[in-house]
């Protein structure tokens, strides 16, 4: 097995996912005209016209779009935030409560633990628990975005994180992602651009 260690020097945004496809919808209907699916997938990476009409179904049973008797996709809502949907149109969970805990992360300046932010991150729409809290900050951590606040802690003392001085980027949850590429034996080298997508944590 080869292990390798990735160092990337510079990136550039891949057009693919729901935040691509959600912007390019807006854009297409920004006047109240509908679009087709292929011209939401002309503006994106090529092969991701299955992924497309996924989303596009996704918006149209969550109520956020619908299908005009054109056969082009109009929308009845304009969200700014991309939605985030699961296949039978209802909000994404994982999503929901990702998000509260970065909203809390980006509040606590003193730092929290993971029963905290389990806690506070709980709303009436979003469960997190603590074992869903630790997953997110073993990324983050991992990440450099954030830092054990209080390495010297006593025997039982939970642990304290806080996000590093850089890690308050803003307002938008940071998003775990894994990379596909192609690796050459004959060159030791990875070629071509490795595709990154956004993995459920």
């Amino acid at each position: 097995m080869t292990i390798l260690r990735l160092v990337i020097a510079d990136s550039r945004r891949v057009l693919r996912g729901h935040d691509h496809y959600w912007t390019v919808i807006r854009d297409l209907t920004a006047e109240g005209q509908g679009c087709t699916t292929t011209a939401i997938a002309d503006q994106c990476e090529p092969g991701v016209g299955k992924a497309v009409r996924d989303y596009v179904r996704r918006l149209i049973r969550a109520g956020i779009a619908y299908r005009g008797a054109d056969d082009l996709v109009y929308l009845k809502e304009r969200p700014r935030d991309t939605p985030r949907l699961l296949r039978d149109g209802s909000e994404s969970e994982l999503w929901r409560g990702r998000q509260q805990m970065w909203n809390v992360m980006r509040r606590a300046a003193g730092g929290f633990t993971l029963q905290e932010l389990s806690i506070d991150a709980t709303t009436d729409t979003a469960s997190v628990s603590e074992d869903a809290a630790q997953r997110y900050c073993r990324i983050l951590f991992h990440a450099g975005l954030l830092i054990v606040a209080n390495p010297k802690r006593n025997h039982g003392e939970r642990l304290v994180y806080r996000l590093t001085g850089s890690g308050n980027t803003g307002p938008k949850a940071p998003v775990a992602i894994e990379a596909r590429g192609v690796y050459d034996p004959n060159i030791e080298r990875v070629v071509g651009e490795p595709v990154a997508e956004e993995i459920e944590q």
